[in-house]
C-alpha cells in the first residue's frame, strides 16, 4: 500500500466507518507528502471530528488561502463557528460557500439558520434563504427543516395557504413530527376560521 491512491483511500474508509483517531495521522502524512488540498481537508475534518476545532480552524484557513473559492473548506469552517454561536462570522463564510457552489442548498439552509439566530427581526431575510436552499438544484438535506422553518414564518404573517404547503412538504420528507403534525393542525383552524369570518361577511344585509 504505498501508492497515494491507495493510503487515500484506506484513511477515507477509516473516516467513513468514524475511525477518525486512526484516519488522522494517514490523511496527515498524505498531505505532507504531496501538499494535496483533498488530504489537507480530510485532515482538517478528523481534527473537526475529534473536537479539535482550534487545529481544525488553522488548517482549514490555510487551504481557504490557497483556493478561496473551495466551497468545502469555507462550509466546515463556518460550521465550527456556527457551532460556537458566532453567527456574524459563521455568515461570512456560509456566504461565500454559497458563492461558491449555488446548485447545493446546505449553505443557504445555515445561512437561513444564522439569521434565525441573530435577530426575530431577520425573519424576512431568513425565508430568503430557506427559499433559496429548497430551490437549489441539487437540494439540501435540510429540506425538511427549511419547509418546516418557512411554514412557521408563514404563519406568523398570517399566510396560512403558504404556510400549510411548506409544513405539509415538511412532513412528507419526515413524516408525523409531533412539531410539524402540530401546526399543520393550527393552520388548519386558522383556515377554517377564515373560511367562516368569510362566510358570515357574505351573509350580511347591506
Amino acid at each position: 500500500m504505498n501508492s497515494y491512491t491507495e493510503k487515500f483511500k484506506k484513511a477515507e474508509e477509516l473516516y467513513n466507518n468514524d475511525s477518525f483517531e486512526e484516519a488522522l495521522p494517514l490523511f496527515e502524512e498524505l498531505w505532507k507528502e504531496s501538499a494535496d488540498g483533498d488530504a489537507a481537508l480530510m485532515f482538517a475534518n478528523c481534527l473537526k471530528c475529534l473536537d479539535r476545532d482550534d487545529e481544525a480552524v488553522r488548517v482549514y484557513n490555510y487551504i481557504i488561502e490557497f483556493d478561496p473559492t473551495w466551497e468545502a473548506p469555507l462550509y466546515n469552517l463556518a460550521g465550527i463557528y456556527y457551532n460556537r454561536e458566532e453567527y456574524e462570522k459563521a455568515m461570512e463564510l456560509y456566504q461565500k460557500a454559497a458563492e461558491a457552489d449555488a446548485e447545493c442548498g446546505d449553505a443557504y439552509f445555515k445561512l437561513g439558520e444564522c439569521c434565525r439566530m441573530l435577530d426575530t427581526d431577520n425573519t424576512e431575510k431568513a425565508m430568503q434563504y430557506y427559499q433559496k436552499a429548497v430551490m437549489a438544484k441539487e437540494g439540501t438535506i435540510y429540506a425538511d427543516d427549511a419547509h418546516f422553518f418557512l411554514g412557521i414564518a408563514y404563519l406568523r404573517l398570517d399566510k396560512t395557504l403558504p404556510a400549510f404547503e411548506h409544513l405539509k412538504k415538511s412532513n412528507e420528507l419526515s413524516p408525523d413530527k409531533a412539531d410539524t403534525l402540530h401546526f399543520l393542525g393550527l393552520c388548519c383552524e386558522m383556515q377554517k376560521k377564515l373560511t367562516k369570518a368569510i362566510e358570515n361577511v357574505d351573509t350580511l344585509e347591506i
